[in-house]
């Protein structure tokens, strides 16, 4: 089995496709494997597609005293689309957006957003290969998190901006936060350099009074 957390990406010279899942992000490909050493395949190889996903929903086949068994009612989620506009990885990181974080709307009084522009963006990347995964609370006392996941094979020289709200300093370090180096801030965001395939934080401090 591996982890994929949200989606897998299949491509060839004609095609695209993306499947993505919510609750389940487990999986096999092209075959179905026994939980066991040495993990035999369980489908015959002369009809087993190595395309084919297998969404392995529930697992709690433990070497314990849990039985290998579960029961009730669940209900799980996917999407599948394909394209040819955008690279894979692209496509994969717009449809499990899609799918795991729905636009969410909020009611306000019309006075809070009279000097609002009609649309905008809080956090937005210039890098299509980087996604943003989470917007969380500091835990060293700043203003707040941004959690990027890079889906390059290379290192990545980006922009982060935030739309309104005006940056005053920023640090970026590793998904915990930690070994925290500053950032360069400019009139456009905040600049700085994703190593490949890496998942890093960008800490942020907002200016004052604005």
């Amino acid at each position: 089995m591996r982890a994929i957390r949200h989606w897998v990406g299949l491509e060839n010279d004609k095609v695209r496709l993306v499947w993505a899942t919510m609750e389940a992000p487990l999986v096999q490909f092209g075959n179905i494997h026994l939980p066991y050493l040495p993990f035999p395949e369980t489908i015959d190889y002369r009809i087993a597609n190595p395309a084919t996903v297998y969404s392995w929903a529930l697992n709690n086949i433990w070497d314990t005293n849990f039985p290998s068994r579960q029961q009730g009612e669940m209900e799980f989620h996917y999407a599948v689309t394909s394209g040819e506009d955008v690279e894979t990885p692209e496509l994969g990181m717009r449809t499990a957006a899609a799918l795991t974080t729905p636009l969410l709307g909020i009611l306000s009084a019309p006075s809070a957003v009279e000097d609002l522009p009609d649309r905008g963006s809080f956090c937005s990347v210039d890098h299509p290969r980087i996604d943003v995964v989470a917007l969380t609370p500091s835990r060293r006392g700043r203003d707040f998190v941004v959690m990027l996941q890079s889906l390059s094979s290379e290192n990545e020289e980006i922009c982060v901006s935030f739309g309104l709200l005006r940056v005053a300093r920023a640090w970026v370090g590793s998904h915990l936060e930690k070994h925290l180096e500053e950032a360069r801030v400019d009139g456009e965001g905040v600049r700085f350099t994703v190593p490949a395939g890496s998942l890093v934080c960008l800490v942020v401090d907002l200016e004052r009074g604005g």
